[in-house]
């Protein structure tokens, strides 16, 4: 879907361009831990599961 292009009418563009956010979070990958979109710019891959940035920091473990 391309970028939409804006006219006179401001709630038929505000929809537009809903519509248009929508489209693009669809190609965006998904967390196999929680299930969610990932916005961030990077994601972790392990074991062949796509894992988010918060859901990685799950799994931290702290050295006493």
């Amino acid at each position: 879907m391309s970028y939409p292009s804006w006219t006179d009418d401001p709630v038929r563009d505000a929809e537009a361009y809903s519509d248009y956010l929508e489209e693009e979070s669809r190609s965006l990958p998904v967390c196999d831990v929680c299930g969610n979109r990932i916005y961030e710019d990077h994601y972790y891959e392990y074991q062949g599961d796509i894992i988010c940035p918060d859901c990685m920091d799950n799994f931290k473990v702290w050295r006493d």
